[in-house]
């Protein structure tokens, strides 16, 4: 026991019973925040806390202020996919809660119901585009493997090309 007792004290390990202690009996009404004490010390204040053991100890280092140098910001340019989602935000806000009006109190019945279909409307959209582009993407896909194909295929490649004066090139 007596070498756990001076491995602790070597190591400075600490036993949960003694931080349960410690932070009990450090419960006083003196207690000053770091952050307000290095504020304080940057004015100049100094602090007497009667018991050196009592308060932080503050090191004295010089703060270095360096001017602060604003960077020039440059344009960035977006693609299509990044302009495609801001305009969805901005659709997306123009038509807002529905179920609300500016001043917070619910709309009726019928207003409701023409915001919601003005809403379902943009959604559909959204969604209309979304399926085009996948099934054009789809077809697209299909047009370049039927290509590889017929090149691969003598067979099939004499009726693919440019005629000229009745001749195949």
């Amino acid at each position: 026991m007596a070498a756990v007792s001076l491995l602790g004290e070597v190591l400075r390990i600490i036993t949960p019973e003694e931080i349960s202690e410690l932070t009990a009996s450090s419960s006083g009404s003196n207690r000053i925040e770091l952050t307000d004490m290095l504020d304080q010390f940057e004015k100049g204040e100094t602090f007497n806390f009667g018991d050196n053991e009592e308060g932080a100890k503050i090191l004295p280092f010089s703060r270095n202020i360096e001017p602060e140098t604003v960077e020039k910001s440059e344009p960035c340019l977006a693609g299509a996919a990044v302009c495609e989602y801001i305009q969805h935000y901005v659709d997306k806000s123009k038509i807002g809660d529905t179920s609300r009006d500016s001043s917070g109190n619910t709309v009726e019945t019928s207003i409701f119901i023409l915001k919601e279909k003005e809403r379902f409307k943009y959604v559909q959209s959204k969604l209309k585009q979304k399926e085009v582009m996948g099934l054009y993407m789809k077809n697209a896909g299909v047009d370049i493997e039927q290509e590889k194909t017929l090149k691969d295929d003598l067979s099939k490649s004499s009726r693919t090309g440019v005629l000229v004066n009745k001749k195949q090139f």
